[in-house]
């Protein structure tokens, strides 16, 4: 927020939506949102599972590179945090879940198989 608020210009403006199913009361979110006023909000009742917006009314072109390095940041830091949470000669296993182009689950079985490989430490 700190970022939006230090960026946020004329030129410049944010504009979130927020997703949310229509039995929830999203008006204490936009009291507390609207506060700063630091970008402008807008509301969509639609299914996080259907099409949301309107086609072609989204680009990530020029966020795109800022939002890999936030990505990796943020990923070397939830790891390093980990590394010191973990008792010695202890995994973490993370299974992140992603399709490939034919939508097919790449990892398939592999972490069902890691948690057994796991279990022999």
């Amino acid at each position: 927020m700190d970022s939006i608020q230090r960026s946020k210009t004329t030129e410049n403006s944010f504009l979130v939506i927020h997703n949310d199913l229509p039995a929830n009361n999203l008006t204490s979110l936009f009291d507390i949102l609207n506060q700063d006023s630091i970008y402008f909000g807008s509301s969509n009742d639609s299914s996080f599972y259907e099409q949301c917006l309107p086609s072609n009314f989204l680009t990530i072109d020029e966020e795109l590179a800022a939002f890999k390095t936030q990505a990796q940041y943020d990923y070397a830091q939830f790891l390093e945090h980990r590394s010191c949470e973990l008792i010695k000669g202890s995994a973490l296993i993370l299974p992140i879940l992603a399709v490939d182009e034919e939508g097919k689950m790449p990892c398939g079985y592999a972490c069902y198989y890691l948690c057994e490989c796991v279990k022999l430490l």
